[in-house]
């Protein structure tokens, strides 16, 4: 009897034995898996870190992206190197490694367009890299320090509604319409004349004298010297306002300038277009009107200007009759004046009224009536400009 008792209290210390141990391998078991999950979950969060591609500087782990912050311990051997690591033949070489002539640039060479990013770029989106310093210009590069490791970058690369052709075109009239116009006026004769002799034109054997003082009013008595400078004063002044400039050959009467200099003032000026302020007289004083004078097709000297100065000329002519409602005698074809013959850009001679009609001579004393010829004046030269744009 005695043995059996102790038979069983065998076997019961056994099977005691045997749950404690197997309790103790699953607790092992679950301490293992335990720290297993941790460490799963420690590389998912560094990983997740660097799902930009890239890893911010100091950053851990590399996440296979093709280049390595500065200071990034772990590298995977793809084109560049994160500073400290050996040089293995690929693109990049790490700081103080020797430039070997590759697309790459060691520490401190200037950036030179390829395909990397100078030491110390914090970030980068796997596009082409900018050096260090230079600025974002909408392409796919980001500056140092321009994207944060967890941002994600957004570029708005929506395509423009306007065709490639519209916007140049759009930009070419926008440089049109702000670009000055320079404008020659010649405020004709002075108040002396020089009765010595020029050529009317390049190689012509005909001559005539080089300036007179020209004609006087009938009615008031003013010379015409007078009374084309102070036209061309206020011409000037009112082009000025509307955005042209303005090279004046006289801005005095006390000159002695002949035809074919002044001609040659305004060429050398830069202008665009010449005008050359008169005024008329006839020895018929029931003559009256406004006209502008061209150089034909036929002229001996610049006929290649003719075109272009009848389209001045008629624009000029209609705009001063429009506003000042003195008859219209329109442009005239004349080969013979010096102040034309010389020039080589577009010319007009305009004759504003007769100073011969006294009803003219008087109102064109008047600032009304002189106010009306310069509007009437600079709206023709924008015409002449909308029709030459237009063509």
């Amino acid at each position: 009897m005695k043995y059996i008792v102790t038979k069983h209290k065998l076997l019961l210390c056994i099977f005691l034995f045997t749950i404690l141990l197997f309790s103790a391998c699953s607790k092992k078991q679950e301490k293992d898996a335990v720290k297993s999950i941790t460490l799963e979950e420690n590389d998912v969060s560094v990983q997740d870190d660097g799902a930009q591609g890239d890893l911010a500087e100091g950053n851990g782990t590399y996440d296979g992206s093709d280049d390595t912050a500065e200071g990034d311990s772990t590298y995977d051997d793809p084109d560049d190197i994160a500073e400290g690591d050996t040089y293995d033949d690929s693109d990049d070489i790490a700081e103080g490694d020797t430039y070997d002539g590759s697309d790459d640039i060691a520490e401190g060479d200037t950036y030179d367009g390829s395909d990397n990013t100078s030491e110390g770029d914090s970030t980068y989106d796997g596009s082409d890299d900018i050096a260090e310093g230079d600025t974002y210009d909408g392409s796919d590069d980001i500056t140092e320090n321009s994207l944060n490791q967890n941002d994600e970058i957004n570029l708005d690369t929506t395509p423009s509604d306007k065709p490639k052709e519209d916007i140049q075109e759009e930009s070419d009239t926008d440089s049109q319409s702000t670009s000055k116009k320079i404008i020659a006026i010649d405020a004709g004769h002075q108040s002396k004349g020089n009765s010595d002799k020029e050529p009317i034109g390049p190689g012509a054997t005909t001559t005539k004298a080089k300036v007179s003082s020209g004609t006087s009013g009938v009615a008031t008595g003013v010379a015409e010297y007078k009374l084309n400078l102070a036209i061309s004063l206020k011409l000037k002044q009112e082009l000025l306002d509307r955005g042209y400039e303005v090279y004046m050959i006289r801005e005095t009467n006390d000159v002695d300038i002949s035809n074919k200099e002044r001609a040659d003032m305004a060429n050398q000026s830069g202008a665009d277009i010449f005008l050359r302020i008169h005024a008329d007289g006839s020895d018929n004083q029931d003559v009256n009107g406004a006209s502008t004078l061209y150089p034909s097709r036929d002229n001996l000297y610049v006929d290649y200007l003719s075109d272009s100065s009848i389209a001045l000329s008629k624009a000029v002519i209609d705009g001063i009759c429009e506003d000042t409602g003195a008859k219209n005698r329109g442009a005239i074809a004349r080969d013979d004046m010096s102040g034309i013959n010389w020039c080589t850009i577009p010319v007009t001679i305009v004759e504003m009224g007769y100073m011969s009609n006294p009803k003219e001579d008087e109102l064109m004393q008047t600032d009304d009536y002189q106010n009306k010829i310069v509007i009437g004046i600079c709206d023709g030269i924008e015409e002449y400009y909308k029709n030459l744009e237009s063509d």
